[in-house]
């Protein structure tokens, strides 16, 4: 809010901003589920399209996505018509991906997902053929406990402080 405030105080208008670039993103052609693809990413980037809690995704998040849409799925349908991809078509990649790579089902599953609720979103399509498709895997919490030899290792190090480095940003303070 102070961010926002900041910009009108210095004559900005970041309302028009945001509206420039939800038309400037409603104004590009999409044919292709990479077309779909680079115009979700932008609207992300931008803010103009915020995920189901309203806010802007992390740049770390916006990566991940981007390499799951890169490795798993580009490759597969990149080039396909968005109003051909079927419910059916989805389910069988999914289950593709899950015989090549089961832990990144569910997270193509999900980013398929919010593509098309983007173009819904956007009224670019009607609904979202990934809606009743249901996970692939249930997805468990990780849990690890150390061994004890890497306990001993942790405790080991924690005993010699002097190596210990507090990492900010790019610089190292000793």
């Amino acid at each position: 809010a102070r961010l926002l405030r900041a910009k009108v105080d210095a004559g900005e208008d970041p309302a028009a901003e945001r509206r420039g670039a939800r038309e400037q993103a409603k104004a590009r052609t999409i044919r292709t589920m990479s077309d779909l693809a680079d115009t979700y990413f932008l609207a992300c980037e931008t803010g103009t399209h915020r995920s189901g809690r309203r806010r802007m995704k992390a740049a770390s998040t916006l990566t991940n996505e981007r390499w799951i849409w890169r490795k798993y799925l580009e490759p597969r349908i990149g080039k396909d018509e968005v109003d051909s991809v079927t419910r059916t078509g989805l389910r069988n990649l999914l289950r593709t991906i899950y015989g090549i790579a089961p832990s990144q089902a569910n997270k193509c599953r999900a980013l398929l997902s919010q593509f098309f609720n983007f173009a819904v979103d956007e009224e670019r399509l009607s609904s979202n053929p990934v809606a009743r498709i249901a996970k692939l895997t249930e997805d468990k919490a990780r849990t690890r406990t150390l061994t004890p030899a890497e306990l001993k290792t942790v405790w080991k190090a924690l005993d010699d402080t002097s190596r210990l480095r507090i990492v900010d940003g790019e610089r190292d303070e000793p």
